[in-house]
């Protein structure tokens, strides 16, 4: 048992330098990382424009696409209008 302890207390100056080493690290994460680091408020508001902006898109792409339908409804009955003119215009004239 003394022998463990005598080696535990040998290697106490190098776990004593392994700290400072980790410490001087954090340190220095305080100062250059985590200032840089998004925050909960930056996160909730970047969220919320994002969201915003699939809101504002999804309401375009629906506007379009009523106005789509309205041409193809409208450009189908003008077509057939005029097929239907066409056809009554060459049944009276073949008769």
């Amino acid at each position: 048992m003394e022998a463990r302890v005598a080696t535990l207390e040998k290697s106490i100056p190098e776990i004593r330098e392994a700290l400072a080493r980790i410490e001087t690290t954090l340190g220095s994460f305080d100062k250059h990382v985590f200032p840089n680091l998004a925050t909960k408020a930056n996160i909730i508001e970047e969220t919320s424009s994002t969201n915003l902006a699939v809101a504002n898109f999804r309401t375009e792409i629906t506007r379009v696409e009523g106005s789509m339908i309205k041409w193809f409804i409208g450009t189908a009955i003008v077509l057939s209008g005029g097929i239907g003119a066409i056809a009554f215009g060459l049944a009276r004239s073949l008769s």
